[in-house]
């Protein structure tokens, strides 16, 4: 490190934090990379998945009870063409789900599973198709409720045999009874007249049926004629050779009639087989399926979730001890370069305190390579200057103190002859002094003489 410039130093102090970083965020982002994957398999592939999924499961279900309602004899056209719309609108749903399900990503076994469901889905749509078929064809009997109908019809066979046994009592026994001998007024004859049909075997047979039921009522009203006039032979007559015979052609038809009840009752029967038997047995093998599929994809779901959150753990601690190692490293960092620059600093300010203060003797142990090593360099270098300037100087001052001192006992010297040339002049000054005394005294005495002269 003391061969380092500070420069490198702080720049790699800052690289390896930097680097710290980088590595925390690396795995930060590699784990919400890892978790956005499992968001987007739960959120993109399996929740919609698993939705669509359920959607078939339910309209299949709802496609079911349909089929079971149309079975209803007690339904009416409108009702039964609600229960067709409702199967068209569930057969719409369970297409659209079917159309997002499958270019969703698949397991391998969710693949496998989807290949043997596809071929048991269309059979049971195969089969509701005939159901519907056969409901259609049940539709266009006219006869909804064939159990009723051949129930009404064996009414109306009893009604006319009730019809002909009490004739015969009365021509047997004599025993009279009233009625019968209107075609309108039996319950067959009420009901013709109010029953329209779209059948044309029903049509067709209750057409003919009028040839021989109105000739079979007007023959009782005749026997009773007969039998009232006490013509019992031609009462007998009428019986065996009109109305008997009628009745027959009658019973004949009424039981065509029962035929084509028998006949539109097996195609319900059919019918009954496919929605209750097949369909119910291709359903239950294709939903079985289906509920396998669902469930891998709630079991991917839930690993993906698991995953998810593992990822989430795993992204936490490595943060958690990015930051530890970062703070640690941080730290490390900055006491190092701190102490490797505070240190020789301090060093070199407290040898610079000791060259200000005149103390040439300390030495700056610093061996660095770095500024601060070349800041050292420099103060020992002018340390180094500064001792032989210090010499050279006390070398002058030497000089200068020996010619000072030469100097000075010139000056003594010459302070000396000053001195006694001073006190020569001072002699000389006493002498002079003496002179003007005695020249002011000579003055004195010339005038004293001048005035005692005169």
């Amino acid at each position: 490190m003391k061969n380092i410039k500070l420069g490198v130093k702080m720049i790699g102090g800052f690289i390896a934090v930097a680097l710290i970083v980088a590595v925390v965020g690396f795995f930060g982002w590699q784990g919400a990379v890892q978790m956005n994957d499992h968001v987007s398999e739960i959120g993109e592939v399996r929740l919609p998945s698993i939705e669509s999924l359920l959607i078939i499961k339910t309209e299949s279900n709802a496609i079911r009870i349909s089929l079971r309602s149309l079975l209803n004899p007690r339904m009416t056209m409108e009702e039964r063409e609600r229960q067709y719309a409702n199967i068209a609108r569930s057969r719409e749903n369970w297409q659209a789900a079917w159309a997002a399900y499958e270019p969703l990503p698949q397991t391998p076994e969710e693949a496998a599973l989807w290949r043997e469901f596809v071929p048991a889905w269309n059979a049971w749509a195969e089969v509701n198709n005939e159901f519907i078929e056969y409901s259609r064809e049940v539709e266009r009997t006219d006869v909804l409720n064939p159990d009723a109908y051949e129930a009404m019809i064996a009414g109306f066979i009893v009604d006319h045999h009730e019809l002909m046994s009490n004739v015969t009592n009365y021509l047997l026994t004599g025993a009279s009874f009233t009625g019968g001998d209107d075609p309108t007024a039996c319950n067959f004859g009420q009901w013709m007249r109010q029953y329209r049909t779209t059948n044309p075997q029903i049509e067709r047979l209750l057409q003919e049926v009028h040839a021989h039921h109105n000739p079979f009522h007007q023959s009782v009203g005749r026997i009773q004629n007969f039998m009232q006039a006490g013509n019992t032979q031609a009462a007998v007559q009428e019986y065996t050779q009109v109305m008997r015979p009628a009745a027959e052609e009658t019973f004949a038809i009424f039981d065509q009639l029962l035929d084509e009840a028998d006949r539109i009752v097996g195609v319900l029967e059919t019918a009954h087989v496919h929605a209750m038997g097949v369909a119910v047995q291709r359903q239950t093998a294709a939903v079985d399926l289906l509920d396998q599929i669902i469930l891998i994809n709630e079991q991917v779901a839930r690993e993906a979730v698991a995953e998810a959150n593992a990822d989430g753990a795993q992204v936490q601690f490595i943060a958690l001890v990015g930051i530890i190692l970062g703070v640690v490293l941080a730290l490390a960092l900055g006491i190092t370069l701190t102490r490797g620059i505070t240190k020789p600093v301090s060093a070199g300010v407290v040898f610079a305190r000791r060259l200000a203060g005149g103390d040439m003797t300390g030495t700056l142990d610093v061996n660095q390579k770095d500024e601060i090593g070349v800041l050292a360099e420099a103060l020992r270098e002018m340390a180094e200057n500064l001792k032989r300037t210090v010499i050279s100087v006390r070398g002058a001052s030497d000089n200068v103190a020996a010619g000072s001192q030469q100097m000075s006992s010139t000056a003594q010297q010459m302070s000396q002859g000053a001195t006694e040339q001073a006190a020569a002049a001072e002699e000389v000054s006493s002498s002079m002094e003496e002179m003007g005394s005695n020249i002011r005294q000579n003055a004195d005495n010339a005038a004293q003489t001048e005035s005692i002269a005169k």
